[in-house]
């Protein structure tokens, strides 16, 4: 995650999201995503429950 992080800072992105799953949610979190939408696509019949996050990225001036 530091790596995608540094990248991100490097392209000058702004905010970072990713559909994540309930087993990576805490992951996330300790990297300081935030939960946006808890969703739950249907895949060849199968719920899978999973959340978007988001992390703004913020740089100094």
């Amino acid at each position: 995650m530091r790596s995608i992080l540094q990248e991100a800072e490097n392209f000058c992105y702004s905010e970072l999201t990713s559909h994540v799953s309930k087993t990576a949610q805490s992951f996330f979190s300790s990297y300081g995503f935030q939960i946006i939408e808890h969703r739950s696509p249907v895949r060849r019949g199968v719920t899978i429950p999973n959340v978007l996050m988001r992390k703004y990225l913020f740089r100094a001036v």
